[in-house]
């Protein structure tokens, strides 16, 4: 066995020297990598692709279009729409619909469309009005034009924040003194990354706002709002990244919070055995975190803030926030009840969406459960190190009384 490890421990070596080469990188160099740039760079690589695959998709929203009286499926994009299930409509004359291509129909095709205001006796339209593709045309025009705009910025500061990363590397290097000899300070740097980040933030805001403000509440058949869908929902998800990541970078930049608490609780994590009530539970709130993220895509939901009332109970050992995780978890599972009695049946007509969303939101509902289960073993087992104890215990030394809160 210690072989074994000892064999994949040397190929990961090997592995890792040949990929460093590759850069023109040393292990050393490796260790000067500021790491806090370099993983906002990487996130940022992460949403200019979500941004250019969500853009160019449909899936931005779905609802139910009138077509000669007929109801067709309708998945929206940016610039185009897709009726029927996985496109398997024909999107000609025999069907009315009349596009110049058979797989979809343009926004601005479906806008210059004149179509008829014949409706049925109750008052439903049998066609959607083309005032209502021109509406989605014009909401999508903008929202694009924002993202478009934005992704400017946001392949700039990506680029350098990884540069600003990799200054140890010769190459960089070379690059920021030759930029120094022109003027450009650290001072300056520092805001025109804080700046660009700030504009593809921004960017990403409006875009999403003017799409959500400027789409119509249904396609034409009456009582079926439209559903925002996975493309919208990835801009969500970038724009929740880039808010949290972007922040922990100017905070770096402009030193507003010390690294000491974030390494001294890293290597507490790393320190912990293993086999521990205490490595459990570190590892399941990184999961629900995890989970909670990508559950943005589908919708936000903020008791993703119990995680943080949980991980400052498990680094302080404070017993107020352990039992505001109860509290709130207990009233949170109770919401989650009813919220999953109302969810639709899973069949194969519900969307992809809401089938990822509703899959996430009951994995993280169970692991409230083996959170709090865990907590408890935590408090009557500690972290299974005889050099220290469950930090909840005020009358023994692993408790850490002076970070205490008003109790």
């Amino acid at each position: 066995m210690a072989a074994a490890q000892k064999a994949a421990k040397e190929a990961a070596e090997k592995a890792l020297r040949a990929t460093l080469n590759m850069v023109q990188m040393t292990p050393e160099d490796l260790a000067k990598v500021q790491v806090v740039p370099a993983v906002v760079g990487f996130v940022g690589i992460f949403v200019n692709l979500a941004m250019f695959f969500a853009t160019h998709s449909a899936g931005w929203l779905a609802g139910t279009a009138m077509r000669g009286g007929i109801p067709y499926k309708a998945e929206v994009g940016l610039d185009y729409v897709v009726f029927g299930e996985a496109g398997v409509v024909s999107h000609n004359s025999d069907t009315g619909w009349n596009c110049n291509s058979d797989s979809s129909c343009g926004l601005q095709e479906l806008c210059d469309q004149a179509v008829d205001g014949e409706h049925y006796p109750n008052g439903v339209l049998k066609n959607t009005p083309s005032e209502v593709w021109c509406e989605l045309a014009s909401a999508s025009s903008a929202a694009n034009a924002f993202f478009v705009m934005g992704q400017i910025p946001g392949f700039v500061v990506t680029g350098l924040t990884i540069m600003f990363a990799l200054t140890q590397h010769p190459a960089v290097d070379k690059l920021f003194k030759q930029a120094k000899s022109k003027g450009m300070t650290d001072k300056i740097f520092k805001f025109v990354l804080a700046g660009c980040w700030g504009a593809f933030w921004a960017f990403l805001f409006f875009g999403m706002t003017a799409y959500a403000a400027g789409v119509p509440d249904n396609l034409g058949y009456f009582g079926d709002a439209i559903q925002l869908e996975g493309s919208y929902g990835m801009m969500r998800f970038s724009f929740l990244l880039v808010s949290i990541f972007g922040s922990m970078l100017v905070a770096q930049l402009f030193e507003l919070w010390t690294t000491e608490n974030v390494v001294e609780a890293w290597t507490v994590f790393l320190d912990t055995p293993w086999i521990s009530a205490k490595k459990a539970l570190y590892l399941e709130l990184m999961l629900q975190m995890f989970l909670y993220f990508f559950l943005s895509i589908y919708s936000v939901d903020w008791a993703m803030l119990l995680v943080i009332f949980a991980g400052f109970y498990l680094d302080t050992g404070n017993n107020n926030f352990k039992l505001m995780y109860f509290v709130f978890t207990g009233v949170s599972i109770l919401l989650d009840i009813t919220k999953i009695a109302h969810f639709p049946a899973y069949t194969d007509t519900l969307s992809p969406m809401v089938k990822f969303g509703c899959g996430l939101y009951i994995m993280i509902f169970l692991l409230k459960f083996l959170i709090i289960g865990t907590i408890v073993l935590y408090e009557k087992f500690g972290d299974n190190d005889p050099r220290t104890v469950a930090p909840h215990d005020p009358s023994r030394s692993g408790y850490k009384a002076h970070e205490d809160i008003a109790e």
